[in-house]
């Protein structure tokens, strides 16, 4: 996926075509896409561009405009080209000449700072008024993107990727110590709203616009809100499933365009499977041809989680033996150095990331890809929130406890038939677990954590692979500030906002890291769940629909009747990649022993992360080969590698 980057100098200075430059190295240390600069008296503007879609070949981003003094760069795909053209009075014949940059030059010159609600896809852009002083930079509603800014009142720097940022000489490169803590104690605690893994540098949420005006007071506002979507009611049920089948394939259809062939990615799950199954049906009609990726491991897995599915093959394969035009293949990673994909997420990320256990399978897709010249990659990342909502934790009891009595037993009584289960069961599960779960397990937590030693508390308020210094000096003080004792990030109790909630993590987390590694492999990866117009309809839709006749995931289940095969489309049992990623981890048993090592030996390292504890994991997993220990050891040591690796790159 193309990006963007560049600078401002607010207070006039002449902007440095050196500083220009030195933004655009850092990325052409690894992107794959081909850069171009622009630089004018106290600005300069740069774009990187894969060419994926007929449309960018046409694209000449960055512009300037001497007439208006606009400075523009802008980066993305369109999802509402014919209705932007329709708008701009472009005929049909010079549409595919007309780049998805240009269109969004003529939508800011059009709507100014209302430009972002009339754009839907995956894009960002950033503009300069160099006579009145004034910039907006802009991201997209829901898409695979990323958007950092550093900003003072005489500098603004903005970058696809935070590297772009860090790489201005006059920014002090300085990680964020709570941040750090709060990614190896896995929980939230009281750093900034949209703050980045380094101090001043910030991310530009979904949804969002930054303004900075003449007098160079900055804004940040939202331009759209999931929890905002309009209520929609009709009169059939089955006009809910109709209308949301004709949305998703328009989803699904629109990111087609390519000029090169398409991939998706395929589990068990209702998200890839969808998708995979919609564009396999719309490409067989162009006579092209969709290969299917599907993460297996290379252990035999089955105990590695109990009641997940950690091969997801069988399932995925029905999807493929429905439609001939699917290359189905299997990705093991075998030779996939856990370790070595950590150390290149991070290169590329400038800071940990929380799927850390997921590195190897998502490098490995992504290198498939470019190696056999893919130019799309399909994912389902944002369905479980949008289009495979399931109704969301303790819906049934919510429905009792706000005295809707009629509706809570409607559904009650429609799961206990669905499920085929006694209506003790249905009762226990969903009124008493709800009602009296949270406080069995805060008594229980009292009591436990009275009766045990301090070593043991300290695991289990701070279970990350943190050091005890780090933790008294930052993290317990930042712990009793925010009020929380355990458990992973907090969540609103109404369910509404715990879907707005998880919705905008999930975006803000996993877009950037899809982004950038699209970027890396020369590939734009897509994703239909994030289609903006299909979200608003899944969440405006009367809540029941989702548990459609009791049952979970109803709207794409009932809605891909004869589309996907029943073996997925009925499957209720979730996936779990990596669940080997310990015995993966033993695979390369020398490289993971000389990385243990060289962070013991580190005492800046140390500091920060409990390497003794990381050893002792190690040893554990070498003696034991257990595969109860390989999840669970997996993930610890994989997140303390993901910081010993930032903090290396942290000494810029």
């Amino acid at each position: 996926m193309s990006m963007i980057f560049g600078f401002i100098n607010l207070d006039r200075r002449p902007a440095e075509s050196m500083i220009c430059e030195k933004l655009a190295a850092s990325f052409k240390r690894w992107s794959r896409g081909t850069i171009s600069l622009s630089c004018q008296k106290n600005s300069a503007f740069g774009h990187s561009l894969v060419a994926v879609s007929p449309e960018d070949l046409h694209e000449r981003m960055p512009l300037f405009e001497p007439g208006t003094g606009l400075h523009f760069t802008a980066a993305g795909r369109l999802d509402n080209r014919d209705e932007l053209c329709e708008m701009f009075d472009i005929p049909a014949s010079s549409r595919d000449s007309v780049s998805n940059g240009e269109l969004m030059f003529r939508s800011w010159k059009k709507w100014q700072e209302k430009a972002p609600v009339h754009l839907f896809g995956d894009w960002s852009f950033a503009v300069y008024n160099e006579s009145e002083n004034t910039a907006f930079i802009a991201r997209d509603h829901i898409g695979n993107t990323g958007l950092s800014y550093y900003y003072s009142h005489s500098l603004l720097v903005f970058s696809s990727n935070i590297e772009g940022v860090l790489a201005h000489p006059e920014i002090k490169t300085v990680f964020d110590e709570v941040k750090l803590a709060e990614f190896l104690i896995i929980k939230a605690l009281n750093s900034e709203k949209n703050s980045t893994n380094w101090k001043n540098i910030f991310s530009l949420p979904m949804s969002s616009t930054l303004s900075i005006d003449a007098n160079g007071k900055l804004s940040e506002n939202t331009y759209w809100r999931l929890i905002e979507s309009p209520r929609i009611k009709f009169k059939k049920e089955e006009d809910y499933f109709d209308k949301f089948l004709w949305l998703y394939e328009r989803a699904v259809n629109s990111r087609l365009r390519s000029l090169r062939p398409i991939a998706s990615t395929l589990s068990a799950g209702l998200d890839s499977g969808s998708i995979t199954s919609l564009a396999a049906k719309e490409l067989q009609k162009q006579n092209r041809r969709l290969t299917a990726y599907t993460s297996v491991p290379v252990h035999n897995s089955d105990k590695f989680a109990p009641g997940a599915l950690v091969n997801e093959w069988k399932i995925a394969s029905s999807i493929a033996e429905k439609y001939q035009n699917i290359d189905h293949l299997a990705v093991n990673a075998a030779n996939e150095s856990p370790f070595a994909a950590i150390r290149h997420a991070v290169s590329l990320f400038k800071a940990p990331l929380h799927a850390g256990v997921n590195m190897f399978w998502i490098n490995a897709i992504n290198r498939e890809c470019m190696q056999n010249n893919y130019g799309v990659l399909l994912t389902g990342q944002m369905g479980n929130l949008g289009v495979t909502w399931d109704g969301g934790r303790n819906r049934i009891y919510d429905l009792f406890a706000s005295g809707k009595w009629k509706a809570g037993k409607k559904a009650l009584i429609e799961w206990h038939k669905y499920h085929s289960s006694t209506l003790y069961k249905a009762i226990r599960n969903h009124i008493l677990a709800p009602a009296v779960g949270p406080l069995w397990r805060k008594r229980k937590q009292l009591y436990n954590f009275s009766s045990i030693s301090e070593s043991a508390f300290f695991s289990a308020v701070y279970p990350g692979p943190i050091s005890r210094e780090f933790a008294n000096r930052v993290t317990v003080p930042e712990t009793k500030k925010s009020g929380l004792l355990s458990g992973t990030f907090p969540e609103p109790t109404d369910y509404r906002k715990q879907r707005e909630f998880g919705f905008q993590n999930n975006v803000n987390m996993a877009g950037k890291i899809w982004h950038l590694f699209s970027d890396a492999h020369g590939i734009e990866v897509r994703d239909p769940t994030g289609d903006v117009r299909l979200i608003e309809f899944c969440v405006g839709i009367p809540d029941y629909i989702h548990n459609y006749m009791g049952g979970e995931r109803m709207l794409v289940r009932e809605s891909l009747k004869g589309i996907m095969p029943d073996e997925s489309r009925l499957n209720t049992i979730r996936g779990k990649q990596a669940a080997d990623i310990g015995f993966r981890l033993l695979d390369h048993a020398n490289e993971i022993e000389s990385e243990i090592n060289a962070i013991c030996i580190d005492r800046e390292i140390s500091h920060y992360i409990d390497t003794g504890g990381m050893r002792e994991t190690w040893n554990k997993l070498k003696q034991n080969r257990s595969e109860s220990e390989s999840m669970s050891a997996g993930a610890y040591l994989t997140r303390g590698f993901m910081a010993a690796s930032f903090l290396r790159n942290s000494k810029l």
